[in-house]
């Protein structure tokens, strides 16, 4: 099953990867490209949607563990957004996220972005 990916920006500082499809290690270069032409030093949280994601593997893992290297060097976040219940056990399994970066709801995520925008703008 192919991987497809889309990117918006719901808040100022923030990117949202939305992924549909598998992925895995035909799909996961994909996915490593476009990481790395969105995600900036000025994005202080990278959201991965997995709302429509029905597969990952070890090579779609590696690819989020590289999103979150990348955001530690930003000094921001990875969050994940929507997972189904297969790709969420996969999460748990290898402890791939820390559970407080986990999401059930875009209203959940939203009271997050803004609680980390208010820390920015109050340091």
């Amino acid at each position: 099953m192919p991987l497809t990916t889309s990117v918006d920006e719901p808040r100022t500082g923030s990117k949202q990867i939305h992924l549909e499809g598998s992925l895995d290690s035909q799909t996961s270069p994909e996915l490593e490209k476009l990481i790395l032409q969105v995600i900036t030093p000025d994005i202080h949280c990278a959201i991965l949607n997995f709302t429509h994601l029905e597969y990952i593997s070890s090579a779609g893992l590696r690819v989020v563990l590289k999103l979150q290297q990348i955001m530690h060097k930003h000094k921001g976040n990875v969050c994940a957004l929507g997972l189904q219940p297969q790709v969420k056990k996969v999460f748990e399994i290898v402890q791939a996220m820390p559970t407080k970066s986990i999401f059930a709801s875009v209203e959940e995520l939203d009271q997050y972005l803004i609680n980390i925008q208010r820390k920015i703008l109050n340091e």
